[in-house]
């Protein structure tokens, strides 16, 4: 049980790893000043909505203390990722309103939620119904994977060439 567990961590790992990898790629050994939009407040605010949608969700516990800790753990593990890919973006020259949207709406999100779907899944299967879960699950994994692609090419696309933003002049206008 206990390495199965552990496969289902690492497959989380892995598929965090597979999104964002494009990203880490193209930022290596840069090291450029961070600049923070007004957009990029908006977009962390929506992100958040996630987090603080799961604390609603989930049933009373012991006491309300623990469920205000694991809400703000939730929250500061957002806004801490939120800043590291802002400062990420923003040491690419990606200024366009589009692609850091996508980014830190869809990408980033994705990545980090989505390495703890494995572990649900393994959860969601241990139950009583075991082939109507196992169905479930199946189609479960193919949809993550489909995720991951999507995601990555994503992740390709927003680094791929930030002069091409809307909101950014081309490189040739610049230097006359």
């Amino acid at each position: 049980m206990g390495i199965i567990i552990l496969f289902c961590i690492a497959g989380g790992c892995f598929f965090s790893y597979a999104i964002l990898q494009p990203l880490m790629r193209a930022t290596r050994g840069r090291r450029c000043p961070t600049r923070f939009f007004m957009s990029d407040i908006i977009w962390l605010t929506l992100m958040l909505q996630f987090p603080l949608a799961c604390v609603s969700v989930v049933p009373k516990w012991h006491g309300m203390s623990d469920k205000v800790i694991f809400g703000l753990a939730l929250v500061a593990v957002c806004v801490y990722a939120w800043s590291l890919s802002v400062a990420a973006l923003s040491g690419l020259g990606i200024n366009g309103l589009l692609r850091r949207g996508l980014f830190l709406v869809i990408v980033l999100p994705t990545a980090m939620f989505g390495s703890v779907a494995p572990l649900v899944g393994f959860v969601a299967m241990t139950g009583d119904n075991g082939l109507v879960q196992r169905e479930v699950a199946a189609v479960g994994l193919v949809a993550m994977v489909a995720l991951c692609f999507g995601c990555r090419r994503l992740t390709a696309w927003v680094v791929a060439d930030p002069a091409r933003d809307e909101g950014a002049p081309p490189m040739e206008k610049l230097s006359e």
